[in-house]
Formats: C-alpha cells, structure tokens, sequence
C-alpha cells in the first residue's frame, strides 16, 4: 500500500508488515520495545520490522506529512530479510530521496493495477527489489547462515501452513510432509525454527488476520473464518493475548499512519 497523508502519531502497536515510513516537515519520536527512543528528523526513513512492538508521535511541527509502505521481504521459512540482516530504524536523508522516488514510480501504477494490469504488478514486484536492494545497504549483517538440512526438510511443511491457513492443520499431516514421524517432527521444527509447530500456525494466522485488518474492510467475524480460527470469539481472545489490543482498536489504529 502506497499513500502520502497527514500524520496523526501512532500507539503502540505490531504490524504483520514491515513499515517504512518518510517524514516531510517534521520529526518523528520513535520508541521501539527494548531500544532507547530515536528521533526520525525530516527526509529521513523510519524502518519498522514486522512483528516489533512500536509507538511514535510527532515532534517539532504542528503539522507535517509522511510518505509510507508496508513491505514483506521473506526467505525460506518466513523469514523476515530484514530483520535478519539487522537493518537500524532510522536511515538517513541520502536513502530517504532515493526511496522516495521509487515510491512515486509504484503510486503511480495503482490505478492499473487495480485494473489487473499483470505488466503493471511485475513493475511493482521490480521496484519492490530495487527498494530491498538499497535498505541492505545498511544492513549490518551481510551473510546469512548457510542453509541446514534439517530446514530443507522442513519446507514442505512450512509451504503446507502457508497454503491451508483457512482449515485445519494437523500435526500428523505436518509430519508426513517432511516425512518425519509426529514426535519426531515436532522436535526438529522447534530445534531449527525456535518455536513450536502450534506456535508458528498461530503466528501465521494472526499475520494473515492482520492483513486482512488493515488492506480491506472484511467484518471481523470473516477475517477470523478466512485466517483459519475457530470461531470469532476464540480469534478476539487470541488477538487480544497476543496483541495487546483487540481486531477493530487495531483496525482503527493503523490508519493513523
């Protein structure tokens, strides 16, 4: 999503998406969970990675403007690229006017689209890797471990969860898509992926849910049924143990940005 409006600060909150964020006229104050607070002056990029706790507010304008996206670049397993390579928060002005014109090139393709224009989506796609290819440029990781064997195994199950969110998912369909027994598999998921196998379905249907929360006006009782919860209830608890807020606060509370 691409849009250029007037700010109105931001609560504390976690985006299933990393937010790239441009201010003009204006600094931002960010707080980050577990970082000292930065300040975001104007024309520099404020970088915020999928799934970190954050707030921000304006400072030293009364009124200003931002120009922002919502990026996804993952590799194998849903990892976040990055967050990996540890990309700092704040980049500076050089970056800024650089971004800002690739920005611009993808506005200006929405209206095609949204008319299902496939040359105008690779275009987008393109610049999407033109906007990886810079912010790696400050990454402070420049390698990635090499890939475990034990990860390679694992991907047929990883791809299963990602393509049957809506339904049930069941361990012992996990297990026979890396051709594991169920304990076995259990173990090797939480060893290589530092989580459970319920855990990582959970966290990728709340993601989803998030995706549906902020690109489209769904009833919250479809979101829970297209992200694959039980019932609306059990996805409002889970939400709001998770998030810290529940779906429509969440919902409301993005578009400040």
């Amino acid at each position: 999503r691409w849009k250029r409006r007037r700010p109105e600060g931001g609560a504390g909150r976690v985006l299933p998406h990393t937010l790239i964020c441009i201010p003009e006229g204006g600094n931002w104050e960010l707080e980050l969970d577990g970082q000292p607070p930065a300040t975001i002056h104007s024309g520099e990029v404020m970088l915020i990675h999928r799934g970190v706790r954050h707030r921000f507010h304006m400072s030293g304008a009364r009124v200003m403007y931002s120009t922002w996206a919502l990026v996804s670049f993952e590799g194998l397993a849903d990892m976040d690229i990055l967050a990996a390579a540890q990309v700092p928060p704040v980049l500076p002005r050089s970056t800024g006017r650089r971004l800002l014109e690739i920005l611009a090139e993808a506005r200006n393709l929405d209206a095609a689209i949204k008319q299902g224009d496939l040359a105008a989506l690779a275009q987008r796609q393109w610049l999407g890797f033109r906007i990886l290819k810079i912010l790696l440029e400050h990454a402070r990781v420049r390698r990635l471990a090499p890939a475990n064997p034990d990860l390679d195994r694992l991907l047929p199950a990883v791809y299963y969860v990602d393509s049957h969110l809506r339904g049930p998912v069941s361990m012992a369909e996990l297990a026979r898509q890396s051709s594991l027994s169920t304990s076995r598999f259990h173990h090797v998921f939480k060893r290589v992926l530092g989580t459970t196998p319920k855990s990582y379905i959970q966290s990728a249907r709340l993601r989803l849910a998030q995706h549906l929360l902020i690109t489209s006006s769904t009833p919250v009782a479809d979101v829970a049924e297209q992200a694959g919860f039980a019932s609306p209830y059990h996805f409002s608890h889970v939400f709001r143990r998770q998030m810290h807020t529940t779906p429509t606060a969440f919902r409301k509370d993005f578009w400040p940005y």
